[in-house]
């Protein structure tokens, strides 16, 4: 009987969700296709499942819970007012009220808050997935600029070493009185092109990286591993 009225007696909690469809190209995908299909472009952050990190990295920035909290001015909600750092106590609260869950069988992300208000927490669960289409569409935007700018400089890059290598291999030739270039050479030229193409596929993903999510992020410390590893291969 004292359960009962204990449960009774505490305040009823609320739950509102909205699930988001993950798209099955992704981001890649989305650029390869502004850029004409480029295999760099689809791998640049990972196709499929992984567009569900960049989706949680996006809900979990500070930016769109900050906003969250000032739009609904949380701060209040939460009884925070008096609070050493109102903003910071209601942005950890919002934390503890609000869940993702993945599910990779059907491919969708579920953006989950709970409140004392059942229509509150609906527009908490509705902002937070606008918030996330609003940044992503940002991110996409930068992202293919950044990608042709990139792409550009090391096409120019890649021209003139190029040229220096031809401009080399003619010298070459015509000191040693060669005609034909051996076949030994044109497997090592080979080589060497796609090693270059190695390293400037890990560079491109580095720095995308880099650029969304910062220098701490475990992706882009993995990323940077791998620009490493190129430029050693190299």
């Amino acid at each position: 009987v004292l359960a009962v009225v204990v449960s009774l007696l505490l305040p009823v909690w609320y739950y509102s969700s909205a699930r988001v469809l993950l798209p099955t190209g992704g981001l890649a995908g989305g650029l390869s296709g502004l850029l004409g299909g480029s295999s760099i472009a689809s791998s640049l952050l990972g196709g499929g499942g992984g567009d569900y990190t960049r989706y949680l990295a996006i809900l979990t920035s500070r930016s769109v819970l900050q906003n969250t909290v000032d739009t609904f001015d949380l701060v209040s909600v939460y009884g925070f007012e008096d609070a050493e750092h109102p903003a910071a106590a209601a942005l950890e609260e919002l934390r503890d009220q609000i869940s993702f869950e993945v599910d990779l069988e059907f491919f969708y992300l579920e953006v989950g808050a709970f409140d004392q208000e059942p229509n509150r927490a609906a527009e908490i669960a509705n902002y937070m997935v606008s918030e996330l289409n609003r940044v992503n569409a940002v991110l996409a935007t930068e992202d293919a600029a950044n990608y042709r700018r990139y792409v550009e400089e090391r096409y120019l890059q890649a021209r003139t070493e190029m040229d220096t290598a031809r401009v080399a291999m003619q010298r070459f030739q015509e000191e040693r009185g060669v005609l034909e270039l051996p076949m030994q050479a044109e497997g090592f030229l080979q080589t060497l092109a796609s090693q270059r193409a190695s390293a400037l596929e890990a560079e491109i993903r580095y720095e995308a990286l880099l650029n969304q999510l910062g220098p701490d992020n475990p992706q882009v410390q993995a990323a940077r591993e791998g620009v490493r590893a190129a430029e050693r291969a190299r």
